[in-house]
């Protein structure tokens, strides 16, 4: 990989945008501290030659999803003196500030927006709320359950995703299924408590949530899960009716 690159950068090449992207994105994917330094300098390049900074946010959003805090935090010191101009570079940034728990300036930017009236960049007023409302009560929430929520709000309008909560609520869904195995009974209560809001979107977790409710003998709530699932002809997550009945019996 390192020498198809060093190929890519040859002098004699012209670096379009999209090569640079790629680029960026390849030593991204290494995740070491030279492939960092070498996505940010070229970053920093495409900058200067092609004015251009789509890849230096391909260069957050990585770092985000790496959960890697200090680098979020100095890219987005480096971006903040530029004016945002596309929906992926309001995602990243979001995303970027969520990561460093920083709730306060992600609804400022989006809210600063709205008042600038830029239509392209614009969040309803709705969700705007709902997200000051959770940032209210974040005191009272896990940091999983109040990153989800906050993430899935912003995702009714603005096609913002999140990609390591989601890894999160695999993990979350983990700890259920170790702690069922287990037999702890409190802990897979509070677990169940906090994904309560959050229907199963795979097997897995399914299983999981099923499984806990059955350990604490709640199963009525582990029918009505499978049953409402169905209800919903969810395809990837219903179960045939026979086995429902066998289960109601």
């Amino acid at each position: 990989i390192v020498y198809l690159f060093q190929e890519l950068l040859t002098d004699e090449l012209k670096l379009t945008v999209h090569t640079y992207k790629l680029v960026v994105i390849g030593y991204m994917k290494m995740e070491t501290d030279d492939g960092f330094e070498n996505a940010l300098h070229l970053s920093k390049e495409c900058l200067k030659t092609l004015q251009n900074m789509e890849p230096y946010y391909h260069l957050l959003k990585s770092c985000t999803e790496q959960g890697k805090v200090e680098r979020v935090k100095s890219v987005l010191q480096d971006l903040s003196q530029f004016p945002l101009r596309t929906k992926f570079e309001l995602c990243c940034q979001i995303n970027g500030h969520i990561l460093l728990k920083d709730y306060e300036t992600a609804l400022s930017l989006v809210s600063s927006l709205n008042e600038e009236k830029n239509q392209s960049l614009m969040i309803p007023e709705t969700i705007l709320k709902d997200f000051n409302d959770a940032l209210e009560k974040e005191d009272k929430r896990e940091e999983l359950q109040r990153l989800q929520e906050i993430t899935e709000l912003l995702e009714k309008n603005g096609k913002i995703t999140l990609k390591f909560v989601r890894v999160n609520m695999e993990r979350h869904h983990r700890l259920l299924n170790n702690c069922t195995k287990q037999g702890d009974v409190e802990k897979v209560k509070s677990i169940l408590q906090d994904l309560s809001q959050f229907p199963p979107t795979t097997k897995f977790e399914l299983c999981c949530q099923v499984n806990g409710h059955i350990l604490l003998k709640d199963y009525e709530a582990a029918l009505s899960l499978v049953s409402s699932l169905n209800e919903e002809k969810n395809q990837s997550l219903m179960i045939p009716e026979t086995v429902l009945k066998e289960f109601n019996d």
